[in-house]
């Protein structure tokens, strides 16, 4: 049976593998038909963007859905998203009360999507801090898309940290297991230090906020992870890079072949702290979750 056209969208359609000059997206209802070359079929309606980019659907592999409000925040977060013609969003899995580090929360997480999602949504998980690492088969094995770790701790429960020696252990499991580990980058010991001397020389607020976030916390929290990553053969996101020298680790990363992959984030004011590189340096790197 034919599908009714609606609409037809004209212009430079970014796909997967290239981008489509003078392409096309079909759209029949809420559901887009076919993306791709050419005009596209016939429509109800035709609109032309001349020297515009075309996204059929944006993919966020950085949304923290259930951080304040636990799983019904991905209501709202599900349809913010759709309004800025995002269609998939990657789920962090630092929800409060809990992480999803168990079958059970994992189990509880996926009915929430089902429940309150507007868009689709792929799951992180987390490891649990007790030790027991193999639980991350079974979340696995139900779906979860990739493990997410923290070389900072936000929350002893939360959002914990992991240490060298816990990560290395979860690397090799997540080898195993063909799944992407992405990070949270900052360095526990150095934040903690700058905090402490921004304090000292009595900096206040996001000030000092800001002056325990100096790039070499986070630098150095990218090469940590860079070695884990080319060490055990995972491939390996940061999901947040700030600073224009972490394309240069991911360089060294490639070059060493490992899979590694920084996502960009604007860098806040911070009071004056020198960038590692200038801004000219500055490459945008895909983020590598979703196939």
């Amino acid at each position: 049976m034919e599908v009714a056209i609606d609409l037809v969208l004209q212009g430079d359609v970014v796909l997967p593998d290239r981008v489509v000059s003078s392409g096309h997206v079909a759209i029949a209802g809420e559901n887009i038909v076919s993306a791709g070359e050419g005009p596209g079929p016939a429509a109800k309606a035709t609109e032309r963007f001349e020297d515009c980019l075309l996204f059929p659907g944006i993919v966020d592999a950085q949304v923290h859905a259930g951080s304040c409000e636990g799983f019904p925040g991905l209501r709202d977060a599900t349809r913010a998203a759709a309004a800025g013609g995002v269609t998939t969003i990657i789920d962090m899995p630092f929800d409060d009360p809990r992480p999803v580090d168990t079958p059970d929360l994992f189990k509880q997480k996926v009915e929430a999507v089902h429940r309150y999602a507007a868009i689709d949504v792929g799951l992180y998980v987390t490891a649990r801090k007790d030790g027991d690492y193999d639980v991350l088969r079974a979340l696995v094995a139900a779906g979860a898309l990739s493990i997410k770790l923290s070389t900072y701790e936000y929350h002893p429960v939360r959002f914990p940290r992991f240490s060298t020696g816990e990560m290395f252990e979860i690397f090799l499991l997540a080898a195993e297991l063909g799944v992407p580990v992405a990070f949270h980058n900052e360095d526990q010991e150095l934040v903690t230090r700058l905090l402490a001397r921004a304090a000292a020389a009595g900096k206040k607020g996001m000030e000092i906020h800001g002056a325990g976030r100096a790039p070499i916390a986070e630098l150095v929290a990218d090469a940590q992870v860079l070695e884990l990553a080319a060490n055990t053969g995972v491939r390996c996101h940061i999901v947040h890079s700030t600073v224009a020298a972490g394309n240069r680790i991911a360089d060294i990363g490639r070059n060493l072949r490992a899979l590694f992959h920084f996502q960009r984030c604007r860098r806040p004011a911070s009071g004056g702290l020198p960038q590692a590189e200038p801004a000219a340096a500055l490459r945008s790197r895909a983020p590598g979750i979703v196939e």
